[in-house]
């Protein structure tokens, strides 16, 4: 008993640095929306501990330019963002550099810990992006993935969420092996990248995973960074090769690993991308917990305009004690056989999830067990184009 209160005590300690702000009405850009360009191969634009080595200090924020990689006319940036050596539980909120800080966060860390999420960020004509830290002293890294703006030639498609690779009862991946996966009659063939969530199962070493285009040339970044016998997930955007293959790299130890696909684009069709300041859409805390094997309706229609069909978003859950497992989908449709987010006990986890509005424009979070908190900050949706 006096271990479980204490597991909701850190829970409800981490859970409070999350800054808590009331959803409001997005307004529809003018504009069109705007076309993904992927990086063809994901590179480091920010590495604190290279240089003075300074890390970022509690309560400051660093700003990662990227200038040198889209041009003018960038609407937004996708980062992978990774927190390392830090001395206290915290957050990192992502945002336009040059703004006001919006009430979100992006990325939970706790000591011991090193941990990456994607980001997508609006820009502006100087195509900058501020990362902030709450608490203590932390190291952070930054790997540019892609760019959406006027001058893109991909469209964004969802796909009904789907499992299509899992070692587990099979072959896992050995420590620095890399494999061949095929999407072949899961995307068509125009396809030019691919929207997935990666997941590392019970590796037997702190090791970290690289998705990258081709089994050749492997880039020297990382897309996720997985520690011994926990579950961590991390939503990649990834070009696929010509034959419509990845390639999936594990650094050392063995561990499984499960691919769920979200959805791809194409230069043929597609909806454009809408970036918004980020917004929090709902918080459990201010209701009641998600209880296990249940899931809650999350209506979205408030924060996104009539004419959004999907809508990314970063996804946190707030541990209890046991851990779990959230899957979001668009409600009132089936529940998939996928995972969004993995806590790992008293954790509070994040990931970034996309997805289509359902009935009522709403998302359903199901919770596999265990009761947590979920909180939902939007950062963006997609149209279609006019």
């Amino acid at each position: 008993m006096r271990c479980r209160l204490m597991g909701a005590l850190l829970a409800g300690l981490v859970a409070v640095t999350l800054p808590t702000v009331t959803a409001t009405t997005a307004n529809a850009q003018p504009e069109p929306g705007s076309a993904f360009v992927a990086a063809e191969s994901s590179v480091r634009v920010l590495d604190t501990r290279t240089g003075d080595g300074v890390p970022v200090w509690t309560r400051s924020s660093v700003t990662v330019d990227v200038a040198d990689r889209v041009p003018l006319g960038a609407t937004a940036v996708v980062l992978n963002v990774t927190g390392v050596a830090l001395t206290q539980p915290t957050y990192v909120s992502a945002w336009q550099a040059g703004e006001p800080r919006p009430g979100v966060s992006s990325l939970n860390l706790v000591v011991g810990e090193t941990r990456s999420t994607t980001v997508t960020v609006p820009v502006g004509s100087d195509r900058r992006v501020s990362l902030y830290n709450h608490n203590g002293n932390t190291h952070l890294i930054a790997d540019f993935v892609g760019h959406y703006g006027q001058g893109g030639t991909s469209w964004y498609n969802s796909v009904t969420q789907q499992r299509f690779l899992d070692t587990r009862g099979g072959e896992p991946f050995h420590g620095g092996s890399a494999r061949t996966v095929s999407l072949a009659g899961l995307v068509p063939p125009s396809t030019t990248s691919v929207v997935l969530n990666v997941t590392a199962v019970d590796p037997t070493k702190h090791t970290f995973l690289t998705v990258s285009r081709t089994i050749t040339g492997r880039p020297t970044t990382s897309s996720l960074n997985a520690y011994p016998y926990r579950i961590t997930p991390n939503l990649v955007t990834v070009p696929v090769s010509d034959e419509l293959n990845i390639a999936v790299w594990n650094n050392s130890g063995e561990v499984d690993v499960l691919l769920d696909l979200f959805g791809y684009y194409s230069p043929d069709e597609g909806a454009g991308f809408h970036p918004i300041t980020p917004v929090r859409g709902y918080d459990s805390r201010t209701t009641e917990w998600v209880w296990p094997n249940a899931q809650r309706n999350v209506p979205l229609g408030g924060v996104v305009p009539a004419e959004a069909e999907t809508v990314l978003f970063n996804l946190t859950g707030i541990g209890y004690f046991y851990g779990t497992s959230l899957t979001a989908w668009p409600a009132g449709q089936p529940r998939p056989n996928v995972s969004s987010v993995n806590i790992n006990g008293s954790q509070t986890a994040a990931n970034h999830a996309v997805v289509d509005l359902g009935t009522r424009r709403a998302v359903d979070v199901y919770n596999a067990s265990d009761h947590t908190h979920i909180v939902v900050d939007v950062a963006g949706y997609f149209a279609p184009r006019a």
